[in-house]
């Protein structure tokens, strides 16, 4: 999530400029992504604020009003756990919880399907130094 948002600095995607619209939250899931997140908060949690009316009429109004509706702090640091737990398999979190350079290169490369830079693997080393997953 670091790396995705500039050190949480961006909730929303800005880069190559001006972004693509709808993708976003702290880990900058796709528009795809936050419509099934946006979805699950909905259904899951009745004091969350996000209603499934809400969340149709914002797919009405296309992505960066779905995007909306998760920013907010409260639920974009959630996204992240919402992917890992409900779009990746277990395999794969089983291998971040090994605290593998492997673990984490399957998440990247075969949950999230980008890839694994040089970039990515600096900042997972500076988490893993922390020694506090």
């Amino acid at each position: 999530m670091l790396f995705e948002s500039g050190d949480f600095k961006y909730n929303r995607n800005h880069f190559p400029a001006p972004g693509r619209p709808g993708q976003g939250t702290r880990n900058m899931q796709s528009a795809g992504f936050n419509e099934k997140y946006a979805e699950y908060l909905s259904i899951v949690c009745t004091k969350c604020g996000i209603t499934p009316a809400d969340v149709e009429k914002a797919k009405g109004e296309g992505p960066a009003a779905v995007l909306e509706l998760v920013s907010g702090d409260q639920w974009s640091f959630g996204s992240a756990a919402w992917f890992l737990r409900t779009q990746c398999d277990a395999a794969i979190e089983d291998g971040l919880a090994a605290g593998t350079e492997a673990g984490f290169k399957s998440y990247i490369e075969d949950c999230v399907g980008t890839t694994l830079t040089d970039d990515r693997i600096a900042g997972w080393q500076k988490v893993m130094a922390l020694k506090q997953w």
